[in-house]
């Protein structure tokens, strides 16, 4: 999964939810954007970057509301308790999610 965020700032990006892409859309953009990979190894590395993620997929491509949805997640077998917490605390904190359910 790769990601592109906007090199410099200013007027380059107006709309802050345009300044990034995910998938192959941030390979059509790599002049003008950095790619960014948010996940190795199946491990989440930068979650501001993760969170960004998670925002376009909840709004724009699944156009669910997270506040009335039960969410799925899978995680690595040998994922850290502490990416579990970070991950329950972003879906209640950010997305504030009806429930959660996280699963090798």
């Amino acid at each position: 999964m790769q990601i592109s965020r906007m090199i410099g700032k200013g007027n380059m990006c107006p709309n802050e939810h345009l300044d990034f892409w995910i998938g192959e859309e941030a390979l059509t953009h790599v002049n003008t954007h950095q790619i960014h990979y948010p996940v190795r190894s199946g491990l989440i590395t930068d979650w501001e970057i993760m969170e960004k993620m998670w925002h376009r997929s909840f709004f724009s491509y699944l156009r669910c509301e997270p506040e009335q949805t039960v969410i799925v997640l899978t995680e690595p077998p040998m994922n850290p308790p502490e990416n579990r917490e970070q991950i329950a605390e972003i879906m209640f904190e950010t997305f504030g999610v009806k429930g959660l359910h996280i699963a090798v």
